[in-house]
C-alpha cells in the first residue's frame, strides 16, 4: 500500500511539473530599454489573484509571426527591450486565477506595431481592478 502511495505522489509531482512549464518561454530583451512597463492597480480580493503578463511577437502579421517570450509587469514597474527594425505584435494578457490552481478570467488585447526605430520609446501603462482592465500605449519619444 506503502509503495503505491509513493507512486501516487511521484507521478501527481511529475504531472505538476509539467503542466506548470506549459510552452511559456521568459522573453529576454532584444535590444536597448525602449518600452517603460507601468502597472497602476493590481486590485485582487480575498480568493483571487490579478496578473498581468505581455507576449512579444515579430514579424509580418499572420501564421508566420515568431513568438519571442513573455514578461510579467512587474508592480512596481519596470523595463522592456523590444527589436529594433522590425514589425512587432505585443500581446497584453490580463489574467485573475484563483489560489486553487485555475484561471478564473484570461483576457488579451493585441497591440500591432510598426518597427521601432532607434532611440524611440514608449510607456505601456496597464490596470487591472474591480473595474476591469485598462492599458494604454503612448509614443514618448
Amino acid at each position: 500500500m506503502a509503495l503505491l502511495t509513493r507512486r501516487a505522489a511521484i507521478a501527481c509531482l511529475a504531472a505538476a511539473a509539467l503542466t506548470g512549464c506549459g510552452g511559456v518561454t521568459p522573453y529576454e530583451d532584444r535590444g536597448p530599454a525602449n518600452v517603460e512597463m507601468r502597472l497602476t492597480s493590481i486590485e485582487g480580493g480575498f480568493l483571487t489573484a490579478r496578473n498581468v503578463f505581455v507576449d512579444v511577437w515579430t514579424g509580418p502579421k499572420g501564421p508566420d509571426m515568431v513568438y519571442l517570450g513573455t514578461r510579467k509587469v512587474p508592480k512596481g514597474g519596470g523595463m522592456l527591450g523590444l527589436p529594433a527594425g522590425q514589425p512587432l505584435h505585443l500581446a497584453i494578457a490580463f489574467e485573475e486565477g484563483t489560489p486553487f490552481g485555475g484561471n478564473a478570467f484570461t483576457q488579451t488585447v493585441e497591440i500591432p506595431m510598426d518597427p521601432i526605430r532607434p532611440g524611440q520609446r514608449y510607456r505601456l501603462t496597464v490596470a487591472f481592478d474591480n473595474q476591469g482592465y485598462d492599458w494604454d500605449m503612448d509614443r514618448i519619444r
